[in-house]
């Protein structure tokens, strides 16, 4: 559905000229239609017909936040925020149904257990659990950026309430991943916003719960099986490293781990867990190379806008957002899809709010 929104928006605009022109004023932005098409041309030749697709939706996105990036303004960002933390609790909710139609499989009673297989972890509406988590962790941000700059009780009570169920959720889905993330992002925020009392607060409670799983690991969720999880990965990285040696150049397209899996080893997995790895074996150091101008002009307009000092509590909620996929990333690649690959752009974009105040 949200593929189907983007196309035709984008269709629309392009119909209309309106993506013509955004493209003609965002400069380099020609390198991303080279870029995907060159991912589009790569996958076709060696008949990755999944990630040819996957070019196609990767336009689509970075398309519509060009444009976005081009017309978004301070009322209507914050506006989009409230959109998105008010539909994390019909996804909040939506999750709790779920939750409660698998525990029904294992037991007659309410009992917070946390399964190991991917059928049996909460997914909520998205397409696995650690999508599903990976969305939270913005929620959670976009929840703590609110909080801090609202003044009346109800709204106060409205944010923290909100936080604590997708925290509870964020459990629920069994994402291991997703806690130093979050909490690496936490920090980032308070530190950025200077609520330094709330800074080492947290960092002392993180502490503790540190100390408190490594003393009772059964607390934390899908403990018993982490080495041979991380084991798993080890050997992820180890077929992706071989596909970046043999495709060096241009890869074989999105989801190329999915796509050559079978000619170094037999484990299955969709790409290769790492925000690191995956690009080179996907798009080859040519593909990387080639979006790497419209990375660097919008980072370096980034930097810009916050040296300026123009907007802290904006510039603490895009670094954080930045610092939580830094780290997720470490371990897995759930920013590389619709709904958390676009709103992830969405927040970090939103610096260019101020694109002709600097």
């Amino acid at each position: 559905m949200c593929v189907g929104v983007l196309l035709l928006e984008t269709l629309y605009l392009l119909f209309e000229g309106a993506m013509i022109k955004t493209y003609k004023q965002t400069k380099w932005s020609i390198f991303v239609v080279l870029f995907s098409l060159i991912s589009l041309v790569v996958s076709l030749y060696y008949k990755n017909y999944l990630g040819a697709l996957c070019s196609l939706v990767v336009w689509l996105i970075l398309s519509m936040i060009i444009f976005y990036a081009n017309h978004i303004t301070k009322p209507l960002f914050e506006f989009l925020l409230d959109i998105i933390f008010f539909f994390s609790i019909l996804a909040a909710i939506y999750g709790l149904f779920e939750y409660t139609k698998i525990l029904a499989n294992f037991t007659d009673d309410f009992d917070v257990l946390i399964f190991n297989s991917p059928e049996n972890r909460l997914n909520s509406v998205f397409f696995n659990a650690n999508y599903y988590a990976m969305m939270i962790e913005f929620f959670v941000l976009i929840g703590i950026y609110k909080l801090f700059h609202c003044q009346a009780f109800q709204s106060i009570v409205y944010y923290l309430g909100v936080i604590v169920l997708n925290i509870f959720l964020l459990y629920l889905t069994g994402c291991r991943s997703a806690w130093p993330a979050l909490a690496c992002g936490i920090l980032v925020l308070l530190l950025l916003e200077r609520k330094y009392k709330s800074f080492f607060l947290i960092l002392c409670v993180g502490l503790v719960a540190l100390v408190f799983i490594c003393l009772n690991p059964q607390y934390f969720p899908r403990a018993s099986n982490i080495l041979e999880y991380f084991g798993i990965r080890v050997d992820i990285w180890a077929v992706a490293i071989k596909g970046i040696k043999d495709n060096f150049l241009f890869g074989q397209g999105p989801m190329t781990y999915m796509h050559i899996y079978k000619n170094y080893a037999d484990i299955y997995t969709q790409h290769a867990h790492s925000i690191y790895l995956d690009p080179l074996l996907s798009y080859g150091i040519v593909g990387v190379g080639v979006i790497a101008p419209y990375v660097y002009q919008q980072f370096k307009s980034l930097v810009q806008v916050y040296r300026s000092k123009v907007d802290q509590p904006l510039m603490a909620l895009i670094i954080a957002t930045i610092a939580v996929t830094l780290v997720h990333g470490l371990l897995d690649y759930t920013v590389y899809f619709v709904q958390t690959g676009f709103v992830f752009l969405m927040l970090i974009s939103s610096f260019q709010i101020y694109r002709h105040k600097v």
